[in-house]
C-alpha cells in the first residue's frame, strides 16, 4: 500500500484535534503541530503531544502537507506570521476553513508551495476516536494538490469533493442550515410539544427516534420520498389544527408557515399532491379562525 504524505497542523481546537487525532489512528506521519499555547493538548495522545511546538517557537515545517486550522478571523494573521517566521517545506499549505477561499494564504505561495482549501463538513464534539471516518471533505485547490488531498483524505477514511471558489460558500451555508439550523428546528419542537406544561426532556426523547428515522429514510430514498405528515398528505384540516394550537405563539406559528410552504412546493414538485390541494392547505396556513 503506498505511504500517505506526512503532514503537520497548526491550531488545536475542534477541527485540528480531530485531524490529529484521525491522522495518527490512520498511521500518517505527524510531523509536528502547533498552537498558541499547549493548552489544548493536554487530551491528545503522549506520542502526539511530544510533536508539539508553540507558534511563536516554530521556525520551519517539514512535512509534505501543512494543515492550518485556526479561527476563520486569525487565518490571515497566522497566515502572515508564517510567512514571515517559518521556512515551509510543505508543498501544499490548506486551511481547513468551510467559507474562506485558498486566497487567504496567498501570503504563502512560491515556488515550492501552492495553498488550497481543506474543509470537512462535520461537526467534531471530540467522542470518536475516527472522526473523519466516512465523512466529506470539500477542497478547493490546483490539480496536482487536488489529487494529494484527496489521496490524505482516502487515508482518513473520508471522501473528497472538489469544490470552485464560488461553490466553497455555498456548501458552508448548506452545512450551517442542516447542521445548526437543524439543531434550532428541533428546539423548536421541542418548545411547541412542551407548551402545556409538558417536560422538555421526555419531549425530546419522544422525539428522537422520529428524527434518527426521518435521517435514515432521507439518505434511503431523498428528500421528496421521505417527506410524510399532513400537508404531503393533502390533510388540510390537520394543518388548520396545528395552526389553531400556534395561534398566540408567533415565533411558532411563523416557522410552522414558513416550513408547510417550503414542504407545498415539494409535495407539487413530487407531484404527490394537486394544484387544487396546495392551495386548500396554503389558505389553512395563512388564515386561521
Amino acid at each position: 500500500m503506498k505511504k500517505p504524505p506526512s503532514i503537520s497542523i497548526i491550531g488545536m481546537g475542534a477541527v485540528g484535534t480531530a485531524l490529529a487525532l484521525s491522522a495518527h489512528n490512520a498511521g500518517i506521519q505527524i510531523c509536528q503541530i502547533s498552537s498558541r499555547t499547549d493548552a489544548s493538548i493536554e487530551n491528545l495522545p503522549g506520542a502526539l503531544q511530544d510533536k508539539f511546538v508553540k507558534l511563536s517557537e516554530l521556525n520551519n515545517i517539514t512535512s509534505d502537507i501543512l494543515f492550518i486550522a485556526v479561527k476563520d478571523d486569525a487565518l490571515n494573521e497566522v497566515a502572515l506570521q508564517l510567512s514571515k517566521q517559518v521556512d515551509i517545506q510543505s508543498s501544499i499549505v490548506a486551511h481547513c476553513s468551510g467559507v474562506l477561499t485558498s486566497d487567504t494564504l496567498q501570503h504563502l505561495v512560491n515556488d515550492r508551495v501552492s495553498v488550497a482549501s481543506f474543509h470537512p463538513i462535520q461537526s467534531f464534539t471530540g467522542k470518536s476516536v475516527f472522526p473523519f471516518k466516512e465523512i466529506y471533505i470539500d477542497i478547493e485547490a490546483d490539480n496536482v494538490s487536488y489529487t494529494k488531498l484527496e489521496e490524505i483524505s482516502a487515508f482518513l477514511g473520508a471522501y473528497a469533493l472538489r469544490v470552485t471558489k464560488e461553490q466553497k460558500a455555498l456548501l458552508h451555508l448548506a452545512a450551517s442550515i442542516a447542521s445548526n439550523f437543524l439543531v434550532g428546528l428541533i428546539q423548536s419542537s421541542v418548545d411547541a410539544g412542551s407548551m402545556k406544561g409538558g417536560d422538555k426532556a421526555n419531549v425530546l426523547k419522544a422525539l428522537l427516534p422520529l428524527i434518527r428515522d426521518t435521517i435514515n429514510n432521507i439518505d434511503e430514498v431523498g428528500t421528496h420520498r421521505a417527506l410524510t405528515g399532513p400537508i404531503v398528505r393533502g390533510d388540510s384540516e390537520t394543518v388548520h389544527e396545528h395552526m389553531k394550537l400556534l395561534k398566540h405563539e408567533k415565533y411558532l406559528s411563523d416557522l410552522y408557515k414558513l416550513l408547510g410552504e417550503k414542504i407545498l412546493h415539494i409535495s407539487l414538485e413530487s407531484e404527490r399532491i394537486t394544484e387544487t390541494t396546495a392551495e386548500e392547505i396554503y389558505k389553512r396556513l395563512y388564515h386561521v379562525e
